[in-house]
């Protein structure tokens, strides 16, 4: 059983860097240009893709049979809802309250990242001290992009030690 876990959780973890990644981009391109980029051209493209990655993490972790799966079966449909909600209703109706709504995606999310989290320290405890660290930073600061596109940087940094995390997870996941 502890096999197919470990599986499960590294194909969430894969996911989960590379969303990582896409985030960093649209953190920069936030920074750069204020939260409405989101809604155009490239980034609408990478947001699209978040989601669709969104779904391959949240049905790895959720087939992991782990503490966190249950947390994620229950909750990650409601996270993947408010985030299509958000690029939708910020394309088509009103930026702000679609940015919102993302916002809101992501505070539902570290109710799946703490389950999650209780589950990888198993695995590495640094790692996982770094992942919850980098989640919770990036998730209570996100607001504050709302405010002023030059406050993207602190929720950059959170994904950063987010990332920098999951890849220690995942090398010391090799071996399982």
């Amino acid at each position: 059983m502890r096999q197919r876990e470990c599986t499960m959780l590294k194909i969430g973890n894969i996911a989960s860097i590379v969303a990582a990644i896409i985030i960093a981009i649209l953190l920069t391109d936030i920074y750069g240009y204020g939260y409405t980029i989101l809604f155009r051209g490239k980034a609408l493209v990478l947001a699209v893709t978040l989601i669709i990655i969104g779904i391959v993490a949240g049905g790895s972790y959720a087939k992991s049979a782990t503490i966190a799966s249950k947390y994620m079966r229950r909750f990650a449909p409601i996270v993947l809802l408010l985030a299509i909600l958000g690029v939708g209703l910020g394309t088509a109706v009103n930026e702000t309250l679609g940015a919102t709504f993302l916002i809101a995606a992501y505070f539902n999310e570290i109710m799946l990242a703490y389950p999650l989290y209780r589950e990888l320290k198993s695995y590495e405890n640094t790692g996982a001290m770094l992942f919850i660290s980098g989640v919770s930073l990036f998730t209570l600061t996100l607001p504050l992009v709302l405010l002023t596109k030059r406050a993207a940087v602190v929720p950059l940094i959170g994904d950063i030690v987010k990332t920098i995390g999951l890849i220690i997870l995942l090398a010391k996941m090799r071996k399982c």
